[in-house]
């Protein structure tokens, strides 16, 4: 017992010390990629349609266009998952036929505790007779200290999963046009090299 009260009193004084401790940490980013088998142009019509995301981002259920413009710099969309609740999504790049960038926040605050930024980034380009496609996300920690252990313990491993996710999904959606299950998710990641 006590030392379980030492363990509690040692996350307490770490989390009340790290606040303004280190900094930010910046410039952080993970990535996925997956081949589809279609090409660029085909790719780039369904990435085009900011609405498809429910279908193969893993825990999306909704996703809802909140602006005039349905798409090029400016569009926004509000997601609901289920891992992080209502999001905002902005398109800050759109590249006709290369890809998309989307500054993922709530408001004018970041995405979630301990990232006050981050940039999710669709790119296409040529694969042999297909398409890769790939996932990146570009974000900061905040938080310092306690942001900086919670990133190295979880958050970036986390993350890397989700792009290596999204980038499956991605592919197997884009070739049958149906969603992707978390069952179906799951045999696509065994399955992959």
């Amino acid at each position: 017992m006590k030392r379980l009260a030492w363990i509690l009193i040692g996350l307490m004084a770490l989390i009340f010390l790290s606040a303004g401790v280190g900094g930010d940490l910046t410039g952080i980013r993970v990535s996925g990629s997956a081949h589809v088998d279609l090409p660029r142009a085909e790719c780039w019509e369904k990435l085009r349609d900011l609405e498809r995301a429910k279908f193969y981002v893993p825990g999306v259920s909704e996703v809802v266009i909140t602006t005039d413009a349905k798409e090029g710099v400016g569009a926004s969309r509000v997601v609901t998952s289920s891992q992080a609740g209502l999001m905002r999504e902005t398109v800050v790049a759109w590249e006709e036929q290369r890809g998309i960038s989307l500054r993922l926040h709530r408001g004018d605050e970041g995405p979630l505790f301990p990232i006050p930024e981050a940039t999710a980034h669709y790119a296409l380009s040529d694969d042999g007779e297909g398409t890769l496609v790939t996932n990146t996300m570009d974000y900061s920690v905040g938080a310092g200290l306690l942001g900086r252990v919670l990133n190295w313990l979880l958050l970036r491993r986390t993350l890397e999963q989700s792009m290596s996710d999204v980038a499956l999904a991605v592919a197997e959606h884009w070739e049958t046009d149906a969603p992707v299950s978390p069952e179906r998710l799951e045999v696509l990641r065994s399955e992959a090299p």
